[in-house]
Order: structure tokens, then C-alpha cells, then sequence
């Protein structure tokens, strides 16, 4: 009867071990809704790496879609969604970032300084502020905190 209930507790621990991996993995994502039902996953994953990711993603594993990798120190990095939320323009200061594309059908990340000329299309006429169709996010991976230039509606 001891072997018995000491294998019971070892089985119940190991349980609350994997448990608790997979909790810390899933939480520490947030999710930020950049545009009307329409959200971006920002994953602090361990080993300093950061994955930004169109939609909400939940799996444990990294990501296979289109992602942003930069790492968890990052301060500031700005998203632009455009009104037909097939593009989103992603920049950041400071931090060297790479950007994966993965799957044509879905969003398609595009680097803010080497896109002019579609990222200014969604400019006013005046070309000081986006038009109000178009999202436009700051964020700060480090601090974890989020700033809309115009927010979801």
C-alpha cells in the first residue's frame, strides 16, 4: 500500500509540474485588439525571444504563421493594421527584429521603413496622421502596456 500512494503523489506532481509549464506559456501572452475583432498576440517566451503575431495565439509551440520575432526588452514598436487588414506594418526602434511570413492567405507583415510607399497610403492628404479606417498601435513589450492612435471601434 506505501509503493502504491508514493507513486500516486509522484503522479500527482508530475501532473501539477506540466500543469503549471503550460500555464506560465499561455500566460505570458497578451492579446491587444488593434482593430474590431481583430487582435495581435504579443508572447514573451522564454530565452528572450518575443513573438508578435497577427490573431490570437494560443498553442504552446512557436509560432509556424507569420510573426514578428524581437526580443522581451523591446520598448517601443509600432503597428499600422490597413482597413483591409491584410497588411500589417510593424516597426521598432532600438532592437533588431526579423520578420517571418509563412502563409500568403493570412495577414502579411511588412517592415514600416522599407514599405513607403504602401504605408503611405494610409496617410491623410496631409500626411501627418493615418485615416480614421486605419489602426495604429505603440506598444512596449518591456513594460507591457499598449497606446492606440486610433483606437478600436
Amino acid at each position: 500500500m506505501g509503493k502504491s500512494r508514493t507513486r500516486f503523489k509522484m503522479l500527482i506532481a508530475l501532473a501539477v509540474a506540466i500543469c503549471g509549464t503550460l500555464f506560465w506559456l499561455v500566460e505570458n501572452r497578451s492579446f491587444y485588439e488593434i482593430a474590431p475583432g481583430r487582435f495581435i498576440t504579443v508572447w514573451r517566451a522564454p530565452g528572450n525571444k518575443c513573438f508578435v503575431i497577427p490573431g490570437k495565439y494560443l498553442w504552446p509551440t512557436y509560432p509556424k504563421t507569420s510573426h514578428v520575432l524581437t526580443t522581451n526588452s523591446s520598448q517601443a514598436c509600432g503597428m499600422v493594421l490597413n482597413a483591409t487588414a491584410d497588411t500589417l506594418f510593424y516597426e521598432e526602434r532600438g532592437t533588431s527584429f526579423s520578420i517571418h511570413n509563412a502563409d500568403p492567405s493570412s495577414v502579411f507583415i511588412s517592415d514600416w521603413n522599407s514599405d513607403g510607399e504602401r504605408l503611405d497610403s494610409l496617410y491623410t492628404v496631409a500626411g501627418k496622421t493615418f485615416r480614421p479606417d486605419v489602426a495604429y498601435l505603440t506598444l512596449s513589450i518591456h513594460d507591457g502596456y499598449a497606446l492606440y492612435a486610433n483606437p478600436p471601434r
